[in-house]
């Protein structure tokens, strides 16, 4: 037991350093990303006859891209907390198992267990009798926490999948403009934020539509 506590005491642990790993990886992120915006609104602003050739618009739109293109750790950081969450205790997964087996597996006298619960832990029969009355409804739960895994296996792929195709396609959509155009972009969108928020309110009323 003492065994299962320290390494339950270490999950935690490292749970606790991935998140705090993230966070600061995250935050260092969103000020890249506000610095960028700031440099290119400085130079679109005050250099209004920018020069297609300009390195330093080219740069700083490239990094703006690269930055933005982080979703994918940011997905499997999410889904990694949510399948820890979903993720049974070792009491909860041996119920869920030992509730879901063939009906010699409680009857045996030596088995694993009519020991455990007999001897170890006294219960009697009637105690017993209405452990196995359960199985039916322990059965569902194990079948639906397997199907929920499942689900989340597939979010995890199709969302990966997603933001790859996402990215080709913005990619053959930005090589059509220039970096300065594409700056200027980026500024007028942090300049129309009433617009941006009409849009995500359409958006979201729209997401339900195939």
């Amino acid at each position: 037991r003492a065994s299962e506590e320290l390494q339950q005491k270490q999950a935690r642990e490292a749970a606790q350093r991935r998140t705090m790993n993230f966070s600061a990886e995250e935050k260092v992120r969103q000020e890249s990303q506000h610095q960028i915006k700031s440099k290119l609104y400085e130079i679109v602003k005050n250099k209004p006859e920018l020069r297609p050739e300009d390195e330093t618009v080219s740069q700083l739109v490239a990094k703006f891209v690269n930055n933005s293109r982080q979703r994918q750790a940011r997905i499997d950081y999410y889904l990694d907390r949510v399948e820890d969450c979903i993720t049974p205790g070792l009491q909860t997964k041996f119920v869920l198992w030992g509730l879901d087996q063939q009906n010699d597996f409680y009857d045996k006298p030596n088995g694993l267990w009519y020991s455990l619960m007999q001897n170890e832990l006294g219960l009697t029969e009637q105690q017993l009798a209405t452990l196995k009355a359960r199985r039916d409804g322990i059965k569902a739960e194990r079948k639906a926490l397997c199907q929920t895994e499942q689900m989340l296996r597939h979010l995890r792929s199709h969302a990966s999948q997603h933001l790859e195709n996402l990215n080709n396609r913005m990619d053959d959509l930005t090589r059509i403009l220039t970096p300065i155009q594409l700056a200027k972009f980026f500024v007028w969108v942090e300049e129309n934020k009433w617009c941006m928020q009409m849009l995500n309110s359409m958006w979201s009323q729209q997401s339900h539509l195939p």
